[in-house]
């Protein structure tokens, strides 16, 4: 098993949001985060039991890998 599958298996339910309330912690749309999905362009997402999760830590990644250095 590798140390990421260990990592989601010991993850706990609130660290789990639904797709709305991931946009809302992103500040985004529904729509928006929806469309990145399939543009496979957004934060990483489990889908399971017919529903699409995302892990609250892969969401502060996504917003960290937006960052902008300026000079």
């Amino acid at each position: 098993m590798t140390a990421a599958m260990e990592q989601t298996m010991t993850d706990t339910p609130a660290e789990w949001l639904n797709r709305p309330d991931a946009a809302k912690y992103l500040g985004v749309a529904v729509k928006t985060l929806a469309q990145w999905a399939w543009l496979k362009e957004g934060p990483r997402y489990a889908k399971y039991a017919n529903t699409t999760r995302y892990r609250r830590a892969d969401l502060d990644k996504f917003v960290e890998s937006r960052f902008v250095e300026v000079s």
